[in-house]
């Protein structure tokens, strides 16, 4: 590996900020009951100098936000990179982004809590407000910024996604379903689709979406399907690709110029596969001047 983050704690996500920062997060403990100050960690990572033969990263920590009183399950960060928001087990906490220049800690400028004592098990920002946000919780409901308005695929939300236009999100669940809801009506929703694979092995980790027109999803089975937001429900009871492998748990992303499934899981390695199920050297040949 090119470089290796030492972790404190129980790690819980992290994601890519801005072309060279990285946020992980961890929580002190996996005990439900002992609720403690949980920490986001902004690491600076040069990608520029990635190309250099020979090049270890030594990664460094710039600042770090203690979240208070939050068992950390999941958070994002506005897309103003002003600020980020935590889901807890219970609430969710929305904080000033941590700079690398701020010697203060970051304020809690929001506190929400999750009917029932849920868990808020995924996040969503979209929009350019820090109010814009999505939670999916334990108890299967996905529900905009002030939880009044929710649609329930059901069992636990473990994945969200929003379109390109900010118009549509999509969630992934325990049950294997793959749901699209409307933003502007949270209580009208769309179209469902069910992960290939039976109850409880088809537990849908992660969705990427590709383009406006697909969507792709990987569950507990070490399935990835991909699937057709052209069609409804009722045409679109397969997925257009399936890949079966024996990655069991799996997550994945897509690369940045959507060529590729990188996925990760239980067998110890990261694999990669195409979006469209072609070699890329077919695929540029058959794109290029002399095949047009």
């Amino acid at each position: 590996p090119i470089f290796t983050l030492n972790l404190e704690g129980f790690f819980c996500c992290m994601m890519v900020v801005g072309e060279e920062h990285l946020l992980t997060g961890t929580r002190p403990s996996n005990d439900p009951s002992n609720v403690a100050d949980s920490s986001v960690q902004l690491w600076h990572l040069p990608w520029s100098q990635r190309a250099r033969p020979g090049l270890h990263f030594s990664p460094a920590a710039q600042n770090a936000v203690m979240v208070p009183q939050c068992d950390l399950l999941s958070f994002t960060v506005s897309l103003d990179n002003r600020h980020l928001i935590c889901g807890c087990r219970t609430k969710v906490v929305i904080m000033q982004m941590p700079t690398a220049s701020e010697a203060d800690a970051p304020a809690v400028l929001r506190v929400v809590p999750l009917f029932g004592g849920e868990a808020a098990t995924a996040m969503l920002s979209f929009g350019q407000s820090y109010a814009r946000y999505a939670v999916g919780t334990s108890a299967g409901s996905v529900c905009l910024e002030d939880t009044s308005h929710c649609f329930y695929p059901g069992s636990q939300i473990n994945a969200l996604q929003v379109s390109a236009d900010g118009l549509e999100i999509y969630s992934g669940s325990s049950n294997g379903r793959i749901c699209r809801m409307f933003v502007a009506d949270m209580t009208v929703g769309g179209s469902c689709y069910s992960q290939p694979g039976n109850i409880p092995t088809n537990n849908v980790l992660s969705l990427v979406l590709q383009g406006r027109d697909r969507i792709a999803s990987s569950s507990t089975n070490g399935i990835l399907a991909v699937w057709n937001l052209n069609l409804t429900v009722f045409t679109n009871q397969e997925p257009l690709l399936v890949f079966h492998t024996s990655n069991n748990h799996m997550r994945m992303v897509i690369s940045r110029d959507q060529t590729y499934y990188y996925t990760s899981g239980t067998a110890g390695e990261i694999q990669a596969y195409s979006v469209d199920s072609r070699p890329t050297a077919v695929r540029r040949m058959k794109q290029s001047r002399i095949c047009q």
